[in-house]
């Protein structure tokens, strides 16, 4: 498993993967995993390091957060607007 720290280790990992045309299991906190077809053994990019929003335009409806930030945060986040997930 590759954990990445910040967006250049992303890059790396993903262009690296391109070029061997390689396939590869992007996982955050692992909830999900047991959920759909087993991909078996994969190298998988470890994004649970990559946590909080980025930038948040209420007015826009616009919010961007990174790949493990947890819902709850987000939520709490929106509900000082009296905004919510479209899923929610």
């Amino acid at each position: 498993m590759s954990r990445t720290l910040n967006e250049d280790q992303v890059v790396e990992f993903v262009r690296a993967a391109r070029e061997t045309k390689s396939p590869f299991e992007v996982v955050a906190g692992g909830t999900r995993r047991s959920v759909g077809k087993p991909l078996g053994d994969l190298p998988m990019l470890d994004v649970s390091g990559r946590s909080g929003i980025v930038k948040y335009e209420p007015a826009e409806l616009i919010i961007t957060a990174q790949p493990s930030t947890p819902l709850a945060e987000i939520r709490a986040v929106l509900a000082e607007k009296g905004q919510r997930l479209g899923f929610d």
